[in-house]
């Protein structure tokens, strides 16, 4: 009876393991959603429109977030809707970038259409120390109906136990990847927060 207690408890907590990273991180893609519904309650921008493309990603909850993601830029991109980008950027970014108002109307107006769609791959990285975690994911996005083609990278906070205020999108850059000089790094999420337009 006493072996069965121990067994039943083993399995009780590799399922709580198991299960707590999971929930984890669907609340935080609920976080993000909200956000961004929040911030347009007034004048809602429908997922609906015509950009299609496919995102390779290594799990359902980092493919849900960055289907989400991608799919509200470029809505609010179709629409000119700086209020809808802007709802996607973390608390930390909205306080610590630069003119994000103004990047935010500088983006709009450099953007080109999408409409023969995109792809793109995603690269996560994760550290946990002593039970502080954070995950983060760095969207890659080719659109190469358009001439010249351009690229989009937007880096995105899912989880970041130091400092929640991050937890959402924290910059979005676009260049031309064949007039990049040499040596050019795109920006990642170690980079200050914001909008870069051919920077």
């Amino acid at each position: 009876m006493k072996d069965r207690n121990i067994i039943l408890l083993i399995v009780t907590i590799i399922v709580v393991l198991v299960l707590i990273p999971v929930i984890v991180i669907v609340l935080i893609f609920n976080l993000i959603k909200s956000a961004a519904n929040n911030n347009n309650s007034a004048n809602t921008t429908s997922l609906e429109c015509n950009i299609i493309g496919t995102i390779a990603v290594s799990s359902r909850e980092e493919k849900e977030v960055a289907d989400f993601t991608i799919k509200s830029i470029f809505n609010a991109l179709e629409n000119k809707d700086a209020n809808a980008i802007k709802s996607l950027f973390s608390d930390y970014a909205k306080t610590n970038s630069v003119n994000l108002d103004g990047k935010i109307i500088e983006l709009i107006n450099f953007y080109p259409g999408a409409e023969g769609g995109y792809e793109g791959a995603a690269a996560s990285s994760e550290s946990n120390d002593y039970g502080t975690k954070t995950h983060s994911l760095e969207l890659i996005i080719d659109v190469e109906n358009q001439v010249p083609s351009y690229r989009m990278i937007v880096s995105i906070y899912m989880r970041e136990d130091y400092d929640p205020s991050k937890i959402g999108v924290h910059l979005i850059e676009v260049y031309y990847p064949n007039q990049v000089s040499k040596g050019f790094k795109h920006k990642n999420s170690d980079s200050i927060p914001g909008v870069y337009v051919l920077e």
